[in-house]
């Protein structure tokens, strides 16, 4: 268990390791504002004192590293960040449901329900610089300012001016809606043991854990534990790390049953060790198959290995199970020192993992249409130009590229009006049209993104590369849609531009001046292509050499004005 504590506190000490709204529940005068911001009903918490933490004598290696690089160095690096790494006092991760046990950090889906990060430093922070440092934008929900980030669906709320809050969207929602329950919930206890001197603490809302699909599945100590009503681990280091594991029951009987349980996990852990340590005694064992260089890595590996089991085997051996009315306890302590260099690697371990594995979210998968001599792409624009005569030819002009509301904001694109004349006559219903595109309601249908928006040559999950020229001298203009005789034959009328996906839902397209540079259109790299197609059905791909003169004018209108 202190092992699986080190690993999900690792990624979040590293911001501290650098240099030294509303209330959730009703107020406790005995919790500083961080650990009262968090519902007592959640499903855990892991609280942190990452000031206290950097300070001990575990992390002395670690602050003479970056001693060395010379406070110039440190400032330079300081900068770059809001707020300061150096002014954080401590952070607690809240995961609001046992879903977001699996999704610590926000991603790219609009309905993730990430844990929500609440920060806490020794001095003000700069709001106006953590804004612009994470790309925010206002939003409201039910009468709650927060600050938004459409790139990755997550939410920043300012609390006071040492505490802020930040996570998923759809969490920050569930986090605002929970204001005002009740204090005595079943983290309260966890809650109140991190607000003393421990370094780390994390709390298990065990009943809420125990409803969870699988619970059953698991050997019966567990369940067993999961039948209480909090289980709280706190973890304190300098010159080793002290641990203890208590488990709260409603009544006594029950912790004389988690009591055994206790006992059998302990059991059950040092079973789990005998068989890695058996099969290391076999490999140091074996005779050298290979060169011996490769041969002596292998050995080192093997020993390590071993020391590290046989001291965790060790550790558990001597651990002795208390009980104290309702109360079960399982105190640890390991005596050696905690290497911050290996502590470092572990954390910078997970945060790769964690990179890997967002970054196959934005994988690019083809997608096959068409077939034949066709061109593909060509055919893919086809059928939104067919959509966009149908409309035409029912409402006298095409949709305008964006609705508004009756302030003039932005709220719906032209993708999404679109819909019933490209067959998706159910799915243009489900939208509420005097909703923006981000509402709480329509952004749940990003998930939908329709087949007729999934270009041949990129595929973007919720994103489109299809879009309309918007600006004066393009072919949509204003709040209403164009007519044939405005724009004329040879204007473009739709696009795929690759460089720059845009969400479907989103009033966001490709918008045109004539004191606009067009380098932008070919990505960063200057690989990638545009392709248009006219209202006379004539297309045209360019590519990075196209002449710009030639672009201009398949942009921009054609009639005579």
């Amino acid at each position: 268990m202190i092992r699986a504590s080190l690993r999900l506190a690792a990624p979040l000490l590293l911001a501290g390791f650098i240099a030294s709204g509303p209330t959730a529940v009703q107020a406790a005068p005995d919790l500083p504002t961080d650990l009262n911001l968090v519902p007592r009903d959640a499903a855990a918490f892991l609280h942190i004192r990452a000031a206290d933490l950097y300070k001990s004598d575990d992390l002395a290696d670690l602050r003479r590293v970056i001693d060395k690089a010379g406070p110039e160095a440190t400032k330079v690096l300081l900068r770059k960040f809001a707020p300061d790494p150096s002014t954080i006092d401590r952070v607690t991760v809240v995961h609001m449901t046992a879903r977001s046990l699996g999704e610590w950090f926000p991603s790219v889906d609009p309905e993730a329900v990430s844990a929500l990060v609440i920060v806490s430093t020794t001095k003000p922070y700069d709001r106006a610089r953590l804004r612009q440092t994470l790309g925010l934008r206002e939003k409201m929900y039910r009468q709650h300012l927060y600050y938004f980030n459409e790139d990755l669906w997550s939410g920043l709320l300012f609390v006071d001016a040492q505490n802020f809050v930040i996570g998923s969207e759809d969490a920050l929602v569930r986090f605002l809606n929970q204001s005002g329950r009740n204090a005595d919930g079943p983290l309260a206890p966890a809650l109140a043991e991190a607000a003393g001197k421990h370094q780390v603490t994390v709390g298990l809302n065990s009943r809420l854990l125990a409803k969870e699909d699988g619970v059953k599945m698991l050997p019966p100590p567990f369940v067993s534990l999961l039948e209480s009503r909090c289980i709280v681990q706190t973890l304190d280091f300098g010159k080793g790390v002290r641990s203890n594991t208590r488990i709260d029951f409603a009544k006594d009987e029950q912790a004389v049953a988690g009591e055994k349980a206790l006992q059998g996990v302990l059991a059950m852990a040092r079973m789990g060790l005998a068989q890695p340590i058996q099969f290391l005694e076999m490999e140091l064992n074996k005779e050298p198959e290979e060169a011996p260089v490769e041969e002596l890595a292998k050995g080192v590996a093997c020993v390590l290995g071993l020391g590290m089991l046989r001291d965790l085997d060790g550790l558990l051996k001597e651990a002795k199970v208390k009980r104290d009315g309702t109360a079960v306890s399982l105190p640890l302590q390991y005596r050696g020192p905690i290497d911050s260099n290996n502590t470092l690697i572990v954390g910078t371990m997970f945060v790769t993992t964690i990179g890997r594995a967002v970054n196959s979210t934005f994988t690019k998968v083809g997608v096959a249409i068409g077939g034949g001599n066709k061109n593909p792409e060509e055919e893919h624009l086809k059928k939104l130009a067919e959509a966009m005569e149908k409309c035409h030819k029912e409402k006298g002009a095409y949709p305008p590229a964006a609705s508004y509301d009756a302030d003039g904001r932005p709220l719906l694109s032209w993708r999404v009006h679109l819909l019933p004349y490209l067959g998706q006559e159910g799915l243009h219903k489900e939208f509420r049209l005097d909703e923006p595109w981000d509402s709480l309601h329509n952004k749940r249908l990003l998930k939908k993104l329709p087949d007729c928006y999934k270009a041949p040559s990129v595929y973007h999950r919720f994103k489109t590369v299809d879009v309309v020229c918007t600006g004066d001298k393009a072919a949509f203009a204003g709040s209403k849609g164009p007519k044939k005789d405005e724009v004329g034959d040879k204007t473009t009328l739709v696009a795929t531009v690759e460089a720059d996906p845009v969400y479907w839902t989103k009033p966001a397209d490709l918008a045109y001046a004539d004191d606009k540079p067009l380098d932008k259109l070919f990505g960063k790299y200057k690989h990638q292509k545009i392709r248009v197609l006219a209202v006379d059905g004539t297309f045209q791909t360019f590519d990075p050499s196209a002449d710009e003169k030639a672009i201009r004018a398949a942009i921009k209108r054609s009639a005579k004005q």
